[in-house]
């Protein structure tokens, strides 16, 4: 057989067609909200149709995204993480830090972690992003950030693999870095 291409757009969440929310995950007008700014919450948003994934898949997905902080004082909220995984359309992990990714095995997870310790990185196996190695193993899993330096503003992240190599791109305008994070 040959290759097989998927490709699905959301503009915006005005429709949610096509998508499975889970936990705390909402559609707010046009935005899909994943948690709201309350403490311990976890929310996923899953396709509905499943892609597979082997040694031989690429694949290219962007997103925009605005992490806002609570607005009764509760500091930094923990982030979000994109998710590959195979337990379902209505898998859900773990809140808080937790990002809606741990306990999900098997699972690849962007998470883009904001609140100390800060962080994107790839994280296999469900793994608590408290029993990660410090400095990050291995080097290059995840670039360390100020706490809260991708929060409060619109950013733009375009996650690219191909290869057995995962490039995750951050910027705070709709055009993509040369560089990866």
């Amino acid at each position: 057989g040959g290759a097989q291409a998927a490709i699905f757009s959301y503009s915006d969440f005005s429709s949610i067609a096509g998508l499975t929310l889970n936990g705390d995950a909402a559609q707010a007008g046009n935005l899909l909200r994943l948690v709201p700014s309350t403490d311990t919450q976890a929310g996923t948003a899953f396709y509905n149709t499943p892609l597979a994934l082997s040694a031989g898949t690429s694949f290219s997905t962007t997103f925009s995204f605005n992490v806002t902080t609570n607005p009764d004082g509760g500091g930094a909220p923990d982030g979000f993480s994109f998710i590959l995984q195979t337990l379902g359309a209505t898998a859900l992990g773990a809140g808080g830090q937790g990002l809606g990714y741990v306990g999900l095995s098997p699972s690849v997870a962007v998470a883009f972690r904001g609140r100390d310790p800060s962080f994107i990185g790839v994280i296999a196996g469900g793994t608590d992003p408290a029993n990660l190695p410090t400095p990050f193993s291995p080097a290059g899993a995840a670039t360390g950030l100020a706490e809260g330096a991708f929060y409060g503003q619109d950013e733009y992240a375009w996650i690219d693999y191909s290869a057995g190599t995962l490039d995750v791109y951050l910027s705070a305008t709709d055009g993509k870095p040369g560089t990866a994070t």
